[in-house]
């Protein structure tokens, strides 16, 4: 199961963004999607009550803590969570970088760009799941 946190101050968006990933996966995965209307609720089910999400869909502006603010602390408990940082503000794409988002999805283009986002990142999280390891001892067992 695939689960996904939306956190964006604006229903309309949030509504917006979950109309988009139930198309995208329209019942070819199972998903879990929780939506947050500020950061800290988010913060609080994700550090407090120390549940993990796949992937975390995060607007920057928003009241309280911002959404660097709260990618921060976000990758520094979860360094593996696939950020996709979801906005309508395009000057903030290269100071976004410092946060290693999986993508940048402007909101202008929410239908075309979260739909490329949530296909990479099945793939990412495809192979990241798949990996496997062999080891050899000296005498090749």
């Amino acid at each position: 199961m695939l689960k996904i946190y939306i956190c964006d101050d604006e229903q309309l968006w949030i509504e917006k963004a979950r109309s988009i990933i139930a198309d995208h996966f329209n019942n070819k995965q199972e998903i879990e999607l929780d939506f947050f209307d500020n950061a800290e609720s988010l913060l609080n089910v994700l550090i407090n009550k120390k549940e993990y999400a796949d992937i975390v869909i995060l607007d920057i502006d928003m009241p309280g803590l911002n959404g660097f603010e709260t990618a921060k602390v976000i990758k520094d408990n979860y360094p593996d969570v696939l950020l996709l940082f979801y906005t309508s503000h395009e000057q903030y794409v290269f100071e976004a970088f410092q946060f290693q988002p999986f993508r940048y999805i402007r909101k202008a283009h929410a239908e075309q760009e979260m739909q490329l986002a949530l296909t990479a990142a099945e793939q990412g999280l495809s192979k990241r799941n798949d990996k496997s390891e062999i080891l050899k001892t000296n005498d090749e067992s």
